[in-house]
């Protein structure tokens, strides 16, 4: 089937999925979705930061790809707050779903590491 003409993927994930393998897939099915990703990447500013690759990989025992999110340089401690995650997210070219979308799941992230860290949120 060619690219193209996917429009429907259903997964039956009752295990649940690894992320890297199912970005993977993704890029697998459409190769083009990696100018999309790039240009996401630009978007928030990270793009300087990371590399996001869809690369193949074999463990021994499972052959397919991966995709590896990798740092442009060596990785410092860096640390950023939730309130300059959720401006940086509030300033990017997103839909009005997406943008939902990505704070929800960041203010989620935001409060189970203050949990986990004894310290606020913000």
């Amino acid at each position: 089937m060619s690219s193209q003409h996917l429009n429907h993927l259903h997964l039956d994930v009752v295990g649940g999925i690894a992320g890297d393998m199912f970005a993977a897939a993704i890029l697998d099915l459409q190769p083009e979705l990696q100018a999309e990703v790039d240009s996401m990447l630009l978007a928030t500013g990270l793009i300087d930061m990371v590399n996001i690759r869809r690369h193949d990989h074999s463990d021994g025992m499972l052959t397919g790809s991966r995709v590896s999110v990798v740092p442009v340089s060596a990785p410092a401690h860096h640390h950023r707050a939730w309130r300059d995650i959720r401006e940086m997210i509030a300033s990017m070219e997103l839909s009005d779903s997406a943008r939902s979308c990505s704070i929800d799941i960041f203010s989620r992230l935001a409060e189970a590491e203050g949990r986990v860290h004894g310290k606020p949120t913000d």
